[in-house]
This record gives C-alpha cells, sequence and structure tokens, in this order.
C-alpha cells in the first residue's frame, strides 16, 4: 500500500509510473486497480478529521500570532523615553536604563517581524523607522528596514537605506586602514 503512495507521488512530477513499478517489484495492473479504489469510509472520516485538526492548528498558530503582536505593541506603546531621563547623571540607573531601552528595541524588532510575516511591510517599515529614530547606529533595525523594503518591492527605498551605514564606513576606512598600516614593521 505505502509503494502505491509513492509511485502516486512521484506520477504528478512527471516521473513513468512503468519504470517506477519495475524498480518497486510492483505490477502496473495492481497499481492501476488501487489508484481508481474510491476511499472506505473510515479512510473518509479520518481524512475529515484530519483536514479538522489541521484547520484548528491553522487557527490556533494564527491566533497565537496575533496574541503576540498585541503584546508586543501593548510592551511598545508603555515606553515613553528613557528610564528617569531627567535625571541623567544617575549612575545608578544607568543598568536599568539600558536594560529597558533593549527591551524596547528587541519588542519593537519583533513587532516588525510579526508584522512581516502577515504581509503588513508597511507596518514593519515604519516601526523599524520607529527604532532607528532612537538610535541611529542599531545595524539590525537597517539590516530588518532593507529586508522588508526589498521585499516589499521598494528595493530604492533598500538602497537608501543602506546609504547611512556605508557612509559611517566611507568616513571611519581612514581610521581603520591608519591603525592597520600603524602596527605594520618596515623591514
Amino acid at each position: 500500500m505505502k509503494v502505491y503512495l509513492f509511485i502516486a507521488a512521484e506520477k504528478p512530477a512527471e516521473r513513468n509510473v512503468i519504470r517506477s513499478c519495475a524498480l518497486l517489484s510492483v505490477s502496473r495492473s495492481a497499481y492501476y486497480d488501487w489508484s481508481k479504489q474510491t476511499p472506505s469510509a473510515r479512510a473518509r472520516s479520518d481524512e475529515k478529521l484530519r483536514s479538522q485538526v489541521n484547520g484548528l492548528n491553522q487557527a490556533q498558530a494564527i491566533a497565537e500570532h496575533d496574541l503576540k503582536l498585541r503584546f508586543f505593541e501593548g510592551a511598545i506603546s508603555l515606553y515613553e523615553d528613557d528610564y528617569l531621563i531627567s535625571d541623567p547623571y544617575a549612575d545608578w540607573l544607568q543598568t536599568e536604563r539600558e536594560r529597558l531601552r533593549e527591551r524596547f528595541f528587541n519588542a519593537l524588532l519583533q513587532a516588525a517581524e510579526r508584522y512581516a510575516e502577515t504581509g503588513r511591510y508597511a507596518d514593519a517599515i515604519t516601526t523599524c523607522r520607529r527604532m532607528l529614530a532612537r538610535d541611529e547606529v542599531r545595524e539590525n533595525a537597517y539590516q530588518a528596514l532593507m529586508r522588508y523594503q526589498a521585499e516589499s518591492g521598494d528595493s530604492a527605498g533598500a538602497l537608501l537605506a543602506s546609504l547611512p551605514t556605508l557612509l559611517l564606513f566611507l568616513f571611519f576606512q581612514r581610521f581603520l586602514v591608519g591603525g592597520l598600516v600603524a602596527g605594520s614593521v618596515k623591514g
């Protein structure tokens, strides 16, 4: 029976049924008899149950996805600004301030990924730009922004998003080369 399933699976891929039957030592007439059978009541019942379970799993995955997206949106809305920014000299706050800032950026990145998974590229791009407005040197935000713009069909926007990183590299290139050359020995 499983051999017949294998032959049936290979048939749409333009495989030769005669050759498959010969390779698997199965008579062609037995295969064709099997392929013309109507499914039994049990097989139909199993298929119906399988499709219902698959539909339930898909509905659950969509609900979990929407729930996660709402969770990230809620977490993002809670973050207004850096923690106790009015006291910038409070060194004891620096660790907590950085931790909360990183969690905010992670929530933004996760929300952008969820938007992109559902095809809402405009929202994903806006979320990445919001992240870059707060931290201009965040590389993973630039990568995500370029990827979402390219996936949405805006290749020019993806190219423009790479310009700040390119300009930064070109500006600091002379210092990088100068540092490499300073360590060389003439000999």
